[in-house]
């Protein structure tokens, strides 16, 4: 196997699932479990936007992160989820109970670092769950599919840059065309700016509707989700 060459070089341009098949090809199954693991549930203080998702949302979240954070924060503010589902556990009913007007679930698309089977890591795992090329009928698709048609998403923390995800809304587009398709909004750092022009555009042809914050000021994430918070409440009553 060729040498790994520099990680974090190979990373910035988007090598997450190469680099994960890499290091387990080198250091074993068990050895990369444990760390992922390891590293994933340590239990950090919660602080900033994490704090503010629940009152943003009567329905479901979703999240690609390994971590339990979300939980943790959800069920401090005494309101844990109803349902968390893994990617390997995705039952038809899925996609009908998270676009009822009752869900509080919480969808882990990728899955969680306690549980090998069933997350979405490595090359091989990707393409078992999304197809090589990407499948829209397996059911990790079909729900992520369906969600970003019907729901109206705010992504945060999320860096929309080209990966499988963005390659099932991308194709979502193409089969039922942009109107039919949700609006969508989320809150990124602002590029440089010889960058605006085609981040914008990147984003807007699939449905995204960037809400651009000061490059490296993070505190205006919070400062965005209050906002947001309080004009939702002022909407509702």
């Amino acid at each position: 196997m060729a040498e790994m060459g520099p990680v974090g070089t190979r990373l910035d341009q988007g090598e997450y699932e190469e680099v994960a098949q890499e290091i387990i090809a080198q250091r074993g199954r068990h050895m990369f479990d444990l760390e992922v693991e390891a590293r994933y549930s340590s239990k950090a203080e919660l602080s900033g936007p994490v704090l503010q998702i629940r009152a943003l949302t009567e329905k479901f979240v979703i999240t690609t992160n390994f971590d339990e954070v979300l939980e943790l924060a959800f069920r401090t503010q005494d309101s844990p989820f109803s349902e968390v589902w893994h990617p390997a556990s995705i039952p038809d009913e899925v996609i009908r109970v998270s676009t009822g007007p009752d869900s509080t679930a919480l969808i882990k698309l990728h899955g969680d670092s306690k549980y090998a089977n069933g997350r979405v890591f490595t090359k091989s795992e990707y393409d078992l769950f999304y197809g090589a090329p990407l499948d829209m009928d397996r059911p990790l698709p079909k729900l992520l599919a369906t969600l970003y048609s019907r729901q109206c998403m705010l992504f945060i923390g999320c860096s929309l840059c080209s990966d499988r995800t963005l390659d099932v809304f991308r194709q979502t587009i193409q089969r039922e065309g942009a109107g039919r398709v949700s609006r969508h909004f989320a809150i990124l750092e602002c590029p440089d700016d010889g960058d605006i022009l085609d981040r914008e555009k990147f984003l807007t042809e699939i449905n995204i509707v960037p809400i651009w914050f000061p490059k490296g000021d993070f505190t205006a994430i919070e400062a965005l989700l209050e906002y947001l918070i309080q004009a939702t409440g002022r909407l509702q009553t």
